[in-house]
């Protein structure tokens, strides 16, 4: 009689045991489940981060045409002021202060020139970066589902030893 009522408590025990351990596998489905949300969302915030940074490189670019194109006004215009300087000494004041105003416009548009060029650099670095952790997050989603399809092993292995 005893030796029956031992195998019936280790039997129960047994079942126990394997309830826990169905409940640590759905758990840890869960958490992986959950792990790959946060990575799936870290990769949409990655690829808009991208989308963002090669906008800002786009409109780096644009600029850079533009004030490219502004210098070559300006030294077109520095040209049409120096054949003005021929012309007399009246005509030489007012040149001058043309080719002033064009060679401060050459400066500032050149300035403008290195800014964007930085800011070109900037944004390739931060694509760099930004396609960096799009990686980074797939090979978390990859790790991620790899142990949910081991948790679901897991979790079927326990239910069939129950």
């Amino acid at each position: 009689m005893r030796k029956s009522e031992n195998s019936v408590r280790r039997s129960e025990n047994s079942v126990r045991k394997c309830k826990n351990s169905v409940r640590r596998s759905e758990n840890s489905v869960r958490k992986c489940k959950n792990s790959v949300r946060r990575s799936e969302k870290s990769v949409r915030k990655g690829e808009n981060s991208v989308r963002r940074s090669e906008n800002s490189v786009r409109k780096c670019k644009n600029s850079v045409r533009k004030s490219e194109k502004s210098v070559r006004k300006s030294k077109n215009s520095v040209r049409r002021s120096e054949k003005s300087v021929r012309k007399g000494e009246n005509s030489v004041r007012r040149s001058e202060n043309s080719v002033r105003k064009c060679k401060n416009s050459v400066r500032k548009s050149k300035k403008s020139v290195r800014q964007c060029k930085s800011s070109v650099r900037k944004s390739k670095k931060s694509v760099r970066e930004s396609e960096k952790s799009v990686k980074e997050s797939e090979t978390s989603v990859r790790k991620s589902e790899k142990a949910v399809r081991r948790s679901e092993k897991l979790v079927r292995e326990s239910e069939k030893s129950v």
